[in-house]
């Protein structure tokens, strides 16, 4: 296989803003488990949003990522889990928010 044809896809299955992810519906996607290799579990996606500051290391020597992060006048917590090894491992494997929170 050549260079170019080495290509990573993602699959998105939803695209929601910001404000869709309360604790109420991402309960509602885990509870869609359980996934695994065989089965991935669902994958959506934000657009246009922006951090509202630095990422900042958090876990057992720094292995995570505690993200704020802001999409018109929402910000939502969220962990980026194994994204705190450096640059060779972004983008993380797993975003997951915690809650959103008021501007």
């Amino acid at each position: 296989m050549s260079r170019q044809d080495r290509v990573a896809e993602v699959r998105i299955d939803a695209e929601a803003p910001l404000s869709a992810f309360t604790l109420q519906t991402v309960g509602q996607i885990e509870r869609l488990s359980p996934s695994g290799t065989a089965t991935r579990g669902p994958c959506s996606c934000a657009s246009g949003v922006s951090l509202a500051g630095p990422p900042r290391p958090m876990g057992e020597g720094g292995r995570h990522l505690a993200l704020t992060l802001t999409q018109h006048d929402v910000r939502l917590r969220a962990v980026a889990f194994g994204g705190g090894n450096g640059p060779t491992t972004w983008p993380p494997r797993a975003v997951r928010s915690t809650w959103p929170s008021a501007p």
